[in-house]
């Protein structure tokens, strides 16, 4: 079906890009790869290959779940820091609502 033949591609895409990406970093070709995806993807919301509700409910989780990722990526990472006393814990907190201010500067920006 068509619905099936777009996501094929729209995954054939992005794998490739991966695979391809030191190629594509180097010759600067990021733009014109983020170009072409958005292009697919208009096209495919277009036809409705891609429902609207989808791309809605998407657009409205991402900011919500960014922040608390980098959130948690920050304490797996910088715990073992505090614990062996190279990052107070005062640093680590303030690290944290700094963290959790800018996902919710960036969750501002990406509703607008």
């Amino acid at each position: 079906d068509a619905e099936g033949d777009c996501q094929l591609c729209v995954d054939k895409f992005i794998e490739m890009t991966c695979v391809c990406f030191d190629f594509v970093s180097e010759y600067s070709q990021r733009p014109q790869m983020n170009e072409y995806f958005n292009e697919e993807l208009q096209k495919a919301t277009r036809t409705g290959r891609i429902p609207k509700q989808q791309i809605e409910i998407n657009n409205k989780y991402f900011p919500k779940w960014l922040g608390p990722v980098f959130v948690a990526l920050y304490m797996i990472s910088a715990t073992k820091h505090v614990l062996e006393g190279d990052l107070s814990v005062g640093g680590f907190l303030a690290t944290i609502n700094i963290l959790r201010g800018i996902a919710g500067q960036f969750g501002d920006a990406y509703n607008v």
